[in-house]
């Protein structure tokens, strides 16, 4: 094994002298037309990977779709059980705290009649401390397809903090499931299906 690495670092570094070496008689010859020449290549690929990189907007984010789906079907089905108590803060499906991650990292604060707070460990633990009670968190999964339709899961947890230990339970699940309608091509919320444990 060590000798294939290290033949592969020789080809690499060879690669790098013969690289440079090219470079080296470009600019000897005429640096000023290649320089102009690898300006405009870079300027040319830089519009393009711009292009291609280039992110869609939130709203036409799965991940965003679900999570208002979801507190929208939560607040109607569950909105009137979760009262106050000694242990646990209300959850306000219309104020909720949602894990912050790379997949909710850029979404939106509000929408709509929603206030959402992103909050990660750091976070969490600083709520808690504020609150000093349990409050419920939403957490995004990644997605899933199943058959034709594809599956967004945001489950409902409730966090607390003791003995510098921060704990996360499982309570509720939102399952948000889009089909792609090929007439107006692009994804709609199929279903959302509620479960718990």
């Amino acid at each position: 094994m060590s000798g294939l690495f290290g033949e592969l670092r020789g080809r690499a570094a060879q690669a790098q002298r013969s690289a440079a070496s090219l470079v080296e008689n470009m600019f000897a010859s005429n640096s000023r037309s290649v320089l102009v020449a690898l300006a405009l290549i870079l300027c040319s690929l830089s519009d393009r990977v711009a292009q291609v990189t280039k992110p869609r907007s939130v709203d036409e984010s799965l991940y965003f779709t679900a999570l208002f789906a979801s507190l929208e079907k939560m607040s109607k089905e569950w909105g009137h059980i979760n009262g106050d108590s000694k242990a646990r803060v209300a959850t306000d499906y219309r104020r909720m705290v949602v894990e912050r991650n790379e997949i909710t990292s850029r979404f939106p604060t509000s929408f709509g009649i929603y206030n959402l707070s992103y909050l990660d460990s750091a976070g969490l633990i600083a709520r808690y401390r504020k609150v000093k009670k349990e409050f419920s968190i939403l957490k995004a999964h990644p997605a899933e397809v199943e058959g034709e339709r594809v599956k967004v899961s945001y489950t409902l947890h409730w966090v607390s903090y003791k003995k510098s230990n921060l704990a996360i339970g499982l309570s509720d699940w939102s399952d948000v499931y889009f089909r792609y309608d090929r007439e107006r091509a692009k994804w709609l919320v199929d279903e959302v299906v509620l479960g718990g444990i």
